[in-house]
Parts: C-alpha cells; structure tokens; sequence
C-alpha cells in the first residue's frame, strides 16, 4: 500500500465518521511533544472540516523506533509503524503558506 493509498484509507473513515476518537488521549501539544517525538514520522495529510464542525485532523505514520514500547513495540520496518491521528478541535481557519 503507497503513501496514497494510506492517506485514502484515513480519508474514507474520518469523513464517514468513523474513526475512534472518543479511545483516544486528550492532551494539548506541550503535554505530546514533553512525552514523544515525531522523528522521522511520516506527514500522510492534513484534514479539515472547518465549516460545518471547525475540526482539523492530522494524520501521520508514526516511527516506531521513538515511541514507547508500552504504546507500540519498536520496529525499523516502516510498513510495521502506527498510524497517529491528532484531531484539533475549535479551529476556525487554515493557512497552507510557509
């Protein structure tokens, strides 16, 4: 499955609603980057609902070898990596420059 294909896949369930996002951990993003790194992560994409639910959604490959063993065992295999979904809540716009 490419790159393509992954960010596809994400895009189907988030616009179906169908992601889990009531399973995951709410923390601001100073609570994430003090407990993990993105180091060598894969971007997937950047999704966004701004009109109607003022939401953005990030989608990433997350590089195992930096997260820790309790969350996901560690691998150099890229096609063995978690996905990580960061979903931010009351955005009222995006700027895609710089």
């Amino acid at each position: 499955m490419t790159e393509l294909e992954e960010a596809a896949w994400f895009y189907h369930d988030w616009s179906a609603g169908d992601l889990p996002w009531d399973q995951g951990k709410q923390m601001s993003f100073d609570q994430f980057h003090s407990k993990y790194i993105l180091h060598d992560s894969i971007w997937l994409g950047l999704f966004y609902d701004i009109a109607f639910e003022q939401t953005l959604s990030l989608a990433i490959h997350w590089d195992a070898i930096w997260i820790p063993d309790e969350i996901y065992q560690s691998s150099n295999t890229v096609s063995d990596w978690p996905y990580l979904f960061i979903r931010i809540e009351q955005a009222h716009s995006v700027t895609t420059d710089n």
